[in-house]
């Protein structure tokens, strides 16, 4: 396993700081996670949230140097759509791993 991703700084020094979700891709395309759904109380925070991550996702490429911001903001999306229509894994995610869930052990 790679090592884990540094803790950003204004995160260390928050003391409010909570974390939401932590992610991994299994090697095999299939995606594992852990999340606190609960920290939420309205699901349209989700969205904001998932919008925000894509802005950061296509940020890193333009400063990678690999496309403009706009180029991967629309990729982002047309997958996200496709995935959102089709299932790469089906309906039924390969993690269900939060407080209060069941995950393919339980």
């Amino acid at each position: 396993m790679s090592p884990e991703l540094p803790i950003p700084p204004a995160v260390a020094q928050d003391p409010l700081a909570r974390e939401i979700v932590r992610l991994w891709d299994m090697g095999s395309g299939a995606h594992e996670f852990v999340l606190n759904p609960g920290l939420f109380g309205d699901t349209t925070h989700w969205g904001v949230m998932l919008v925000d991550l894509a802005r950061h996702v296509a940020n890193a490429y333009v400063e990678m140097g690999q496309m403009d911001e706009a180029a991967a903001l629309a990729r982002i999306k047309q997958s996200f759509e496709q995935e959102w229509r089709s299932p790469t894994a089906g309906r039924d995610p390969v993690g269900r791993n939060y407080p209060g869930g069941k995950s393919r052990e339980n």
